[in-house]
């Protein structure tokens, strides 16, 4: 994987403010879509060198990237120039991180779950269930104050503001990616073949569909749809 992360954020005239692109895939519902346009030429403005791979996509909130490394570090680098403003030592990283507020959160190939101040990069809180949480791979989505984050012990979590645990639920199979929000439910795809709906206040299972394979992610959900992702691509009512 490329140790590189390329800022391909190019000259135009959109302010920059109008870039910010807080979680994995840019929402929570996972649309991966944005309003901004895109000039007609493009052009790198800036690179920046990790220690080791970059294998995740990067997060933007006011004017700041936010990119986890397999280096073991968190950084935070100015949108404009690529300058680095902090960096964290963690552990190995390879989830994409999340914003929000003042604190950004990301989790490690260790199973550890951080919270940081973004501003300073100071650690607030970490979170594990008794070592045994598993690789994190997911990036974090959010309700309201609350974090889900999905492991490889095949557990997805929900934790508050102060990476107290308000909920799991446990699929059999490992989970990889994250999970969308939307309408009062969270839906969560993994290696069980299933989309689990559940109450994201609660945890408590709605209703499942099956999709004859495993998923990796769940890849969106917009008005009524979702969808998710390898190794097909199908949609079904989000009610």
């Amino acid at each position: 994987m490329f140790r590189v992360l390329s800022a391909l954020l190019m000259l135009s005239a959109v302010p920059l403010a109008a870039a910010d692109w807080p979680l994995h895939r840019g929402n929570a519902t996972q649309t991966g879509t944005s309003d901004d346009k895109l000039p007609e030429k493009l052009s790198i403005l800036w690179e920046f060198k990790a220690k080791n791979s970059v294998e995740s996509p990067a997060v933007i909130a006011d004017g700041v990237v936010y990119v986890g490394s397999s280096d073991k570090f968190l950084y935070a680098l100015d949108l404009k120039t690529g300058a680095e403003k902090w960096k964290a030592q963690l552990g190995i990283i390879t989830a994409s991180p999340g914003i929000r507020g003042d604190r950004v959160y990301i989790g490690d190939a260790d199973g550890k779950f951080y919270c940081l101040d973004r501003n300073t990069g100071t650690v607030l809180w970490t979170f594990t269930d008794d070592d045994q949480t598993g690789q994190i791979t997911a990036a974090p989505n959010f309700d309201g104050d609350n974090v889900l984050i999905s492991t490889h012990n095949s557990t997805l979590y929900c934790l508050d503001k102060n990476g107290k645990k308000v909920w799991d639920f446990r699929i059999e199979g490992p989970i990889y990616g994250g999970v969308a929000v939307t309408d009062g439910k969270t839906f969560l795809a993994g290696c069980d073949s299933l989309m689990h709906v559940l109450d994201v206040k609660t945890g408590k299972e709605l209703g499942s569909v099956d999709l004859k394979g495993r998923a990796g992610r769940l890849r969106r959900c917009w008005t009524g749809s979702c969808t998710s992702a390898p190794c097909r691509t199908k949609c079904w009512p989000s009610t």
